[in-house]
């Protein structure tokens, strides 16, 4: 621009006018340039014809003073209009260049920055000193997004971190706040991308909310754990634990996934207060074969919604099983706040036959005591909310609320739970988990812990 203005002096000077035409260079008239505050459109003039830059002006002269003079003018023209071009040409080099982010080509995995302006250029006469908050603020997409996960199948990708669903009214561009957008956890502890609470792997557990993304397509998620829970009233004390809990998610597409869980192998003792007397239950527990389907995304207030359906398969072991499939289904709801703070709340159901011991009796000498169960068809609703939190690069956790109740059993009355617990993630696709909770009643004491490890791939 510098070669162009001093070309036009030149002619200035020599008294010579040029055609003007209609503009070539159709690019720069095109160019949409969108404010970073404002993301409004304003589209940059043309400062010149092309055409008639490089037109060579009729001069007139006198003397051989004059046709020197006006020969060197028209080569200042000409070298002028020259760099004008190379530096025209470089500019549309870089524009097609996808690892730099522009105005000209654009790619699906290259999306345009918006570029806070400098003072004093064309592009506006912003201030100085409202540049460098413009600075701060995220920029979106970045180029290179998504890609491919260091450590995975090839099917496991990394999404943009500064691109995470929220709800847009609680934004704060605050550096070194603990509500500022960017905030990479709670602790403010920088990390690379893979390690963003978004790019982590997703699982069920430990606690009781489903999770409301998928594994996403061509990945697979492999869960496994140990609970124990001990309940205590003034009639029975009953002590539970169960193991492997293994559950295989399996990504069909992006949206929607396969479950496989088989909670394991179940060992119970019951002993009776009023009569004194103990017995035990062990074996396997049935199937359960479901899926996830990711129905909506969230978008601004408007919440992630998730659907998951399935039913138990009758494979467990004799008083163990229920003898017959048993439907559940449930929808969960996800808000993201910050990158590292994210809420689901449940609703859903069970449709279950229940086989509980009531009371333990005197049984023959080669059985021992008896456990009197009451068995049951009841429409069993549940609902929770569980707040979850990345403290730091390789631990989360989470607190919950859940309940139990029904509406055609003997007792209907709801049953409250208390849990928290810690995800310690060894790589971004391996997670260990910790949990501990109570039930909240004056009737029943009832408490429970776990631990698991999961492995996405």
């Amino acid at each position: 621009m510098f070669a162009t203005f001093c070309s036009m002096l030149v002619i200035y000077l020599n008294g010579v006018s040029f055609h003007s035409g209609p503009p070539i260079v159709e690019q720069a008239r095109n160019t949409i340039v969108f404010d970073a505050w404002t993301t409004s459109e304003r589209r940059i003039r043309p400062l010149t014809s092309l055409r008639s830059l490089i037109a060579i002006p009729a001069f007139s002269w006198k003397s051989q003073s004059d046709l020197d003079h006006s020969f060197r003018a028209n080569w200042l023209v000409i070298a002028g209009a020259m760099m004008t071009l190379a530096l025209m040409s470089s500019r549309s080099a870089l524009a097609q260049d996808p690892r730099i982010p522009g105005q000209g080509f654009q790619h699906a995995a290259y999306a345009p920055l918006p570029i806070p302006p400098s003072p004093g250029t064309i592009f506006t006469d912003t201030p100085p000193q409202e540049i460098a908050p413009l600075m701060s603020a995220p920029t979106g997409h970045a180029s290179g997004y998504p890609r491919q996960m260091p450590w995975g199948n090839g099917h496991i990708m990394i999404a943009d971190p500064a691109d995470f669903p929220r709800v847009k009214a609680f934004d704060v561009h605050s550096p070194g706040s603990l509500w500022d957008n960017m905030r990479p956890n709670l602790f403010g502890i920088e990390s690379s991308d893979e390690w963003d609470f978004y790019n982590l792997i997703n699982t069920d557990r430990p606690d009781f909310t489903d999770a409301t993304y998928s594994v996403g397509k061509g990945v697979t998620i492999l869960e496994s754990g140990y609970t124990y829970r001990k309940s205590e009233d003034s009639e029975l004390h009953i002590d539970r634990r169960q193991l492997p809990e293994t559950l295989l998610r399996v990504g069909v597409t992006d949206e929607l996934e396969i479950r496989f869980k088989y909670v394991g192998y179940v060992m119970t003792n019951i002993s009776d207060q009023t009569t004194g007397l103990k017995t035990s239950a062990f074996g396997n527990d049935d199937l359960q074969v479901s899926i996830k389907y990711e129905v909506l995304q969230q978008d601004d207030w408007r919440p992630m919604v998730t659907f998951l359906g399935g039913t138990t398969i009758p494979s467990g072991t004799g008083g163990i099983s229920a003898y017959q499939t048993q439907p559940f289904a449930n929808v969960v709801l996800g808000w993201g706040f910050r990158r590292w703070l994210y809420l689901k709340l449940s609703t859903g159901v069970d449709f279950v036959k229940t086989n509980d011991v009531t009371k333990v009796v005197e049984g023959s000498f080669q059985e021992g005591p008896l456990g009197l169960n009451q068995v049951d068809n009841i429409t069993q609703w549940h609902q929770s909310a569980s707040l979850l939190f990345q403290a730091t690069k390789r631990v989360g956790g989470f607190v919950e609320w859940f309940s139990f109740f029904s509406d055609n059993s003997g007792d209907n009355r709801a049953s409250n739970f208390v849990d928290t617990g810690l995800f310690i993630y060894l790589t971004p696709n391996i997670q260990a988990d910790v949990r501990i909770g109570e039930r909240i009643s004056d009737r029943v004491n009832s408490v429970f812990t776990g631990a698991g490890l999961s492995l996405r791939f």
